[in-house]
């Protein structure tokens, strides 16, 4: 859940619960307390004389003096029962009720009273409406206009109570029975806002709790996971995987984590790459420097004391100060194309006009350094993107490659052209003994020279190939190796499916086969 929805149903919450439990309340409020206040309070509500209420008043003081075990009953020298009636706290209240509703009480023992506010009026009133029925009567609720009677009659040890309860108004003067209602009302409606007051704190208090909670703890992931990333330590996970905006950050958050990871190992691999090419230069330049420093003090020292000795030596010197050029000039090149800001000069060109034209502008060398070329195509389309200059230095450095490591006096070097889907794939295939299996995967490295049978002093700077998978790679292209009776390289270069006028759609010739001698 996004933190978002977390907040509107939480205020949603905050507003239905504290609503659901003040509904549960007055439900089992009405439920509990019902029995003495609110089985009659629709009845109440339209009571102007308060008779339901008086009523109700009356039956509680009946009940009080039933549960009493402590009156005490004497005859009187008239023969009258008397009893000693000592009033609780409870019917002190319950009058004092039946006095805020505007009543006037009486109790009597077998027809003599023991206590009354009854007024003349009131039993003029009485005797006036009931004439002589009234004492006939147990149980009395009348309500008129003008006169509200409640009698309750009930038999106690043998005794028999009667209690009464009268109001006499005009019409002018209507009951305060409002007031009992309103009383109840108004405090049920306190216990009612006070409840719902300490139901909404709880439900706001525990919902905060839960949106500070869901907050604050990817917060704290967060805070663990940049001071473990300022103190330098990557290889850990971010441990909040919710589906919420905080869920997203901590993604991000992570991934961030990874991409310095791989890039604090890039760094670390390119400082140890870069040690090793000094190393490398360093071996390179120090074998002809040494050579030129020995034949330098050969000459110095005398040692060439005959003018041909002298010009041998002369010779040594210029072959390898022309070896230190090479290596300076691959360096250069290899830097350059290094450069991740280095930019191709991309056109289109047909791979199979432009191998035929590279040929036959390298056959005069190529004779000259002992070099047969080949070249086959059973591609229908050669159409890709070079960088004419830059492409020219990879089929170059591959000749000179396959001429450096050869073993005999006369070597074939064969280009093939294949048709791989999107891709055209570039054979160049020499047949030379090739690259002992466990080097295949390294040959494309700087300063990789192979193992000591394809080793030769003076056999170049080690850069050849490497600046070759740079230069491909540059193109969008891939590059690879393996053995087939000698050494193969295969280039991948995308196609590009647009047409040049004047193309040749196929290179077979009758026999399905072209073949261009170039040398030899």
């Amino acid at each position: 859940m996004t933190v978002k929805k977390k907040l509107i149903v939480s205020n949603i919450l905050m507003i239905v619960i504290p609503v659901l439990l003040a509904l549960l309340f007055v439900i089992v409020s009405f439920k509990t307390v019902g029995n003495r206040y609110w089985e009659s309070m629709e009845e109440m509500y339209d009571d102007k004389s308060g008779i339901y209420s008086a009523q109700s008043i009356l039956f509680a003081y009946k009940n009080e003096i039933r549960d009493r075990s402590d009156l005490e009953y004497q005859k009187s020298e008239d023969g009258r029962t008397k009893v000693s009636l000592e009033k609780t706290n409870v019917m002190v209240s319950l009058e004092q009720e039946l006095q805020d509703l505007g009543y006037h009480f009486r109790i009597r023992l077998d027809e003599e009273t023991l206590w009354s506010t009854i007024t003349h009026e009131d039993e003029e009133r009485m005797e006036e409406y009931f004439e002589e029925d009234y004492d006939n009567l147990g149980l009395l609720t009348l309500s008129e206009k003008d006169l509200s009677i409640v009698k309750n009659t009930f038999e106690h040890d043998g005794k028999i109570f009667e209690l009464a309860a009268v109001h006499t108004q005009s019409e002018d003067q209507p009951a305060s029975s409002e007031s009992y209602f309103r009383k109840y009302i108004m405090t049920f409606i306190l216990f009612f806002a006070l409840f719902i007051a300490m139901a909404v704190m709880l439900v706001n208090a525990s919902l905060s709790g839960w949106i500070v909670r869901s907050i604050m703890r990817p917060l704290n992931i967060l805070k663990d996971g940049t001071r473990r990333i300022a103190d330098g330590d990557l290889e850990w996970e971010l441990d909040y995987h919710n589906k919420d905006e905080f869920g997203e950050v901590c993604g991000e958050f992570d991934r961030m984590r990874g991409h310095l990871k791989e890039s604090v190992e890039t760094r670390i691999q390119y400082e140890q790459y870069r040690r090793e090419l000094i190393a490398g230069i360093s071996h390179d330049l120090r074998t002809p420097l040494t050579s030129i420093k020995g034949y330098t003090e050969g000459l110095q020292d005398g040692i060439a004391d005959t003018p041909e000795k002298q010009k041998r030596y002369y010779e040594a010197i210029h072959v390898r100060a022309m070896d230190m050029e090479a290596l300076v000039d691959s360096l250069s090149v290899f830097s350059r194309l290094e450069n991740r800001h280095h930019r191709y000069q991309l056109e289109l060109v047909d791979m199979k006009e432009y191998l035929e034209q590279l040929l036959e502008e390298y056959k005069e060398e190529a004779e000259q350094k002992k070099i047969t070329l080949l070249m086959e195509w059973t591609a229908r389309n050669t159409q890709v993107k070079l960088d004419l200059q830059e492409m020219h230095r990879v089929f170059i450095n591959l000749f000179e490659n396959s001429v450096k490591y050869r073993t005999k006096e006369r070597s074939v070097i064969k280009l093939i052209l294949d048709e791989r889907g999107t891709d055209l794939e570039i054979r160049v295939a020499d047949d030379g003994p090739g690259v002992p299996e466990a080097d295949l995967e390294h040959i494309f490295n700087s300063f990789y020279r192979g193992d000591a049978s394809r080793t030769k002093p003076g056999s170049g700077s080690g850069l050849g190939l490497a600046i070759v998978k740079q230069i491909v790679e540059g193109h969008g292209g891939k590059i690879c190796a393996y053995n087939d009776h000698g050494l193969v390289i295969v280039i991948t270069l995308p196609l590009v499916r647009e047409r040049l006028g004047g193309s040749r759609e196929n290179g077979k010739g009758e026999t399905g086969e072209n073949e261009e001698n170039t040398g030899g």
